[in-house]
């Protein structure tokens, strides 16, 4: 084998290729680097391992840590190894002028977002990015549309702003409620905005100056809102980080749906299970079939205008079969 070809399987086990006058030497972190492919890579120390490791490589350099020494930026985000820097510890750019920036630095905290069934954990999780990069004394906020098209707050950095939602929602008007229809509202002074009055008022007991209001879009119509505010103590106006926001509510928008979407399944999957095990209690005493005892509960659904699933629940729970009727409920 020709020793050339020898030389390059060799390196194989480090990246970047060592360059003369490079061994030994603890490299600084470098943005922008380029591999010998020409891409662009982030080459960082582990602390932990003393090693050096590329941003994109499929696998983690012989002896890295792997993220379990609290020095070491890289964290293991996937089955193939692959390391990236943990976006939490980034320092948090300065995201009041047109947001581009904070762009890539956003996409990422959003990966960090908690994805529950209730979406108020990640609605605060959102205000909490937001505010972080907002300039200090801005406050933060989101209200969601719940049940019955009705909207309600939904996280606030600071109690003021919570407050000036929750008067919106109860009198449904204001900025908060304009941009969960749909529009992106934006106010220089809200204290004397003539177009919500009682708001106005309540901006002005609450020290609320400027204030951008963005919407949550959703497929149909609108989740709700993520509002900024800014103090009248503080010189910076909310409108001046308006693009910031409307990138922060997609981003938002997305997390929210999908949190919903996460609730949804998981009743479906409850759902299920629940109809299952009454099917099996039907199957036991009548021994019948799967197919027949669905039948027997889809029967009593209609004969008694109850959900599936709650008829379902009282064979379970009470071991009645639905053919026990009488006035059109259950019989326990």
């Amino acid at each position: 084998m020709p020793s050339s070809i020898m030389q390059n399987m060799g390196m194989l086990g480090t990246w970047p290729p060592p360059t003369p006058g490079s061994a030994g030497r603890q490299d600084t972190p470098v943005d922008g680097d380029t591999g010998p492919t020409g891409s662009s890579t982030l080459t960082m120390t582990c602390p932990g391992s003393r090693h050096q490791a590329g941003l994109g490589r499929p696998a983690a350099p012989r002896g890295c840590c792997r993220g379990r020494e609290p020095t070491c930026p890289w964290r293991s985000t996937s089955r193939s190894r692959r390391y990236v820097v943990d976006p939490t510890t980034r320092p948090v750019p300065h995201c009041s002028g047109d947001g581009a920036d904070c762009s890539v630095w956003l996409a990422e905290m959003a990966c960090t977002w908690p994805l529950q069934s209730d979406p108020a954990a990640t609605v605060a999780a959102v205000v909490d990015t937001v505010v972080s990069a907002l300039p200090e004394g801005a406050w933060a906020s989101v209200s969601l549309v719940g049940p019955g098209r009705r909207l309600r707050p939904g996280a606030a950095s600071d109690s003021r702003a919570e407050r000036l939602d929750l008067l919106q929602c109860r009198i449904r008007q204001g900025p908060v409620v304009d941009a969960a229809a749909g529009a992106t509202v934006d106010s220089a002074d809200l204290a004397a905005d003539p177009r919500w009055p009682r708001v106005a008022s309540a901006a002005r007991e609450e020290g609320a100056g400027s204030v951008t209001t963005v919407a949550l879009r959703g497929d149909v119509r609108p989740l709700g809102a993520l509002t900024v505010y800014g103090p009248t103590h503080v010189p910076w106006r909310a409108h001046s980080s308006a693009p910031f926001v409307r990138l922060a509510a997609a981003h938002a928008a997305v997390a929210v749906r999908a949190s919903r979407q996460v609730r949804w399944l998981t009743a479906a999957v409850a759902s299920r299970d629940l109809i299952g095990q009454a099917k099996g209690v039907l199957m036991e005493r009548f021994r019948i079939t799967e197919d027949a005892a669905f039948g027997i509960l889809v029967k009593a659904s209609q004969d008694t205008q109850r959900k599936l699933r709650d008829v379902a629940a009282v064979v379970t729970e009470t071991g009645e079969t639905p053919g026990r009727i009488n006035g059109g409920t259950l019989l326990p």
